[in-house]
């Protein structure tokens, strides 16, 4: 028995791997359709090109990619050392500490990436690359174009000051729910034992939040809405609070279940 549980997933030596790569690529894919899809595509400037490139799940794939990673470890850790750490929880609870706050602190940064990645794209490469701009399309004389930017979406005030200064709040604001959502996927592996299933519940629950907030009219209905309003809506900046909220919720009940669990955790 003590052999069967000292054994170590084959690749575990470098857990950063896996994720490292899956970031890298996804990071290199959104790159190349963000400047290949924009030919053709008519945009106000280069901040509603940022908007249309960045909404969508991708930011939230990646970090919950990577704690599918992070969580498996933690399952392999408890694992090997499951006879001298599940006789109390103390242990287990250190354990816990060490192994969960790296992956977290990594989908945070990797959810941040993206935003960032797509305003140096879209802010930064197009311009330069000569793309033209069609505000006349929408109606909108070249002087009304930082109007346009601010009426656009929930927090305009920051792109009429500086679309970069929204660029950042936002890649900030997706971070941290990255690094929640990171959390909360690391326990729910614990929990059902089932990567598959651990990557669809957070993009499930991430869509059912916002599904339920556009039906009460509290948001548009986007992927990524609830999260950041990021595409052509305008809300109060206090919209944002409930679906955190009840991902702080969520997340703190899974790890409360994990805790209750652990002392009977079943080997890997």
């Amino acid at each position: 028995m003590a052999k069967q549980l000292s054994r170590t997933a084959p690749g575990t030596s470098h857990p950063w791997l896996v994720p490292g790569i899956v970031a890298l690529g996804v990071l290199g894919v959104l790159t190349v359709l963000t400047l290949t899809t924009v030919e053709g595509m008519a945009f106000v400037g280069p901040f509603h090109a940022y908007l249309s490139a960045v909404s969508g799940p991708a930011s939230f794939a990646l970090p919950v990619a990577a704690s599918l990673i992070g969580g498996w470890q933690l399952r392999q850790l408890l694992a090997d050392r499951h006879l001298d750490n599940t006789r109390t929880r103390a242990p287990l609870a250190r354990t816990l500490r060490r192994a969960c706050w790296p992956t977290a602190l990594a989908g945070g940064l990797l959810g941040a990436s993206v935003p960032l990645t797509t305003g140096l794209l879209t802010l930064t490469l197009l311009p330069a690359r000569g793309y033209t701009f069609h505000p006349d399309s929408y109606y909108v004389q070249a002087h009304e174009i930082g109007t346009w930017n601010q009426q656009a979406v929930a927090a305009g005030e920051l792109a009429a000051a500086h679309p970069w200064l929204f660029v950042v709040v936002h890649s900030l604001w997706v971070g941290l729910w990255c690094a929640l959502l990171a959390t909360f996927t690391q326990a729910l592996l614990l929990i059902v034992r089932r990567p598959f299933t651990a990557f669809l519940v957070p993009m499930a629950c991430v869509t059912v939040t916002s599904v339920a907030l556009a039906l009460a009219r509290l948001e548009t209905f986007t992927p990524t809405a609830s999260q950041f309003p990021t595409f052509l809506s305008r809300f109060p900046w206090w919209h944002v609070l409930p679906a955190a909220l009840g991902m702080i919720l969520a997340t703190g009940a899974a790890w409360w279940w994990v805790a209750r669990r652990l002392p009977d955790l079943p080997e890997v």
